[in-house]
Protein backbone atom coordinates (compact mmCIF):
# COMPACT_ATOMS: atom_id res chain seq x y z
CA UNK A 1 0.00 0.00 0.00
CA UNK A 2 0.97 3.49 -0.71
CA UNK A 3 2.25 5.58 2.37
CA UNK A 4 -1.10 8.11 1.26
CA UNK A 5 -3.42 5.37 1.42
CA UNK A 6 -2.39 4.29 4.85
CA UNK A 7 -1.97 8.12 5.96
CA UNK A 8 -5.75 8.64 4.40
CA UNK A 9 -7.08 5.70 6.17
CA UNK A 10 -5.61 6.09 9.50
CA UNK A 11 -6.57 9.58 9.66
CA UNK A 12 -10.14 8.72 8.42
CA UNK A 13 -10.36 5.78 10.76
CA UNK A 14 -9.20 8.15 13.94
CA UNK A 15 -11.76 11.44 12.91
CA UNK A 16 -14.69 9.00 12.75
CA UNK A 17 -14.42 7.23 15.97
CA UNK A 18 -15.62 10.06 17.81
CA UNK A 19 -18.08 10.89 15.46
CA UNK A 20 -19.61 6.92 15.62
CA UNK A 21 -19.59 6.99 19.70
CA UNK A 22 -22.73 9.16 19.74
CA UNK A 23 -25.25 6.63 18.41
CA UNK A 24 -23.27 3.88 19.88
CA UNK A 25 -23.93 4.85 22.86
CA UNK A 26 -27.79 4.38 22.00
CA UNK A 27 -27.41 1.08 23.13
CA UNK A 28 -27.93 2.30 26.74
CA UNK A 29 -31.04 3.55 26.01
CA UNK A 30 -32.16 -0.09 25.33
CA UNK A 31 -30.42 -1.43 28.35
CA UNK A 32 -32.31 0.87 30.26
CA UNK A 33 -35.88 -0.77 28.83
CA UNK A 34 -34.78 -3.94 30.12
CA UNK A 35 -37.57 -4.01 33.14
CA UNK A 36 -40.18 -3.46 30.41
CA UNK A 37 -38.58 -6.27 28.10
CA UNK A 38 -39.49 -9.96 27.93
CA UNK A 39 -36.37 -11.98 28.38
CA UNK A 40 -34.28 -8.87 28.45
CA UNK A 41 -31.28 -11.43 29.36
CA UNK A 42 -31.52 -12.94 26.01
CA UNK A 43 -32.80 -10.17 23.61
CA UNK A 44 -30.99 -7.45 24.30
CA UNK A 45 -27.95 -9.39 23.37
CA UNK A 46 -29.14 -10.26 20.45
CA UNK A 47 -30.46 -7.12 19.51
CA UNK A 48 -27.19 -5.57 19.83
CA UNK A 49 -25.27 -8.18 17.90
CA UNK A 50 -27.86 -8.04 14.89
CA UNK A 51 -28.22 -3.49 15.38
CA UNK A 52 -24.14 -2.68 15.60
CA UNK A 53 -23.03 -4.63 12.43
CA UNK A 54 -25.56 -3.63 10.48
CA UNK A 55 -25.46 -0.26 10.89
CA UNK A 56 -21.89 -0.38 10.47
CA UNK A 57 -22.45 -2.11 6.82
CA UNK A 58 -25.31 0.91 6.44
CA UNK A 59 -22.30 3.28 7.08
CA UNK A 60 -19.45 1.67 4.61
CA UNK A 61 -22.37 1.13 2.13
CA UNK A 62 -23.23 4.99 2.64
CA UNK A 63 -19.82 5.57 1.86
CA UNK A 64 -18.64 3.67 -1.22
CA UNK A 65 -22.07 5.08 -2.68
CA UNK A 66 -20.24 8.35 -1.81
CA UNK A 67 -17.01 8.31 -2.72
CA UNK A 68 -18.08 6.00 -6.06
CA UNK A 69 -20.96 8.85 -6.97
CA UNK A 70 -18.53 12.11 -6.75
CA UNK A 71 -14.97 10.57 -6.02
CA UNK A 72 -12.92 10.69 -2.94
CA UNK A 73 -11.85 14.12 -3.95
CA UNK A 74 -15.16 15.91 -3.99
CA UNK A 75 -16.23 13.98 -0.70
CA UNK A 76 -13.58 15.45 1.33
CA UNK A 77 -14.25 17.41 4.28
CA UNK A 78 -17.89 17.99 2.67
CA UNK A 79 -20.95 16.90 3.85
CA UNK A 80 -23.02 13.89 2.35
CA UNK A 81 -25.48 16.04 0.64
CA UNK A 82 -23.10 17.36 -2.26
CA UNK A 83 -22.87 13.63 -3.10
CA UNK A 84 -26.63 13.05 -2.78
CA UNK A 85 -26.98 16.02 -4.85
CA UNK A 86 -25.17 14.23 -7.81
CA UNK A 87 -27.32 11.45 -8.49
CA UNK A 88 -30.95 12.36 -6.62
CA UNK A 89 -33.17 14.76 -8.25
CA UNK A 90 -35.00 17.62 -6.57
CA UNK A 91 -37.59 15.88 -4.94
CA UNK A 92 -36.00 12.73 -4.04
CA UNK A 93 -33.22 15.49 -2.02
CA UNK A 94 -36.11 17.20 -0.63
CA UNK A 95 -37.90 13.80 0.28
CA UNK A 96 -34.98 12.05 2.12
CA UNK A 97 -34.03 15.42 3.42
CA UNK A 98 -37.91 15.92 5.68
CA UNK A 99 -37.18 12.11 6.08
CA UNK A 100 -34.03 12.73 7.94
CA UNK A 101 -35.27 15.63 9.62
CA UNK A 102 -38.16 13.46 10.79
CA UNK A 103 -36.79 10.52 11.90
CA UNK A 104 -34.03 12.49 13.56
CA UNK A 105 -37.01 13.74 16.15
Amino acid sequence: MSAFFQTFVSLSIISAAPLLTCPYMGANAIIELGGEIKKPHRTIPISLLISIPLVAVLYIAMSFVAVGVTGWEACANKPLIESARAFLSTPALNFFIIGGAVLAI
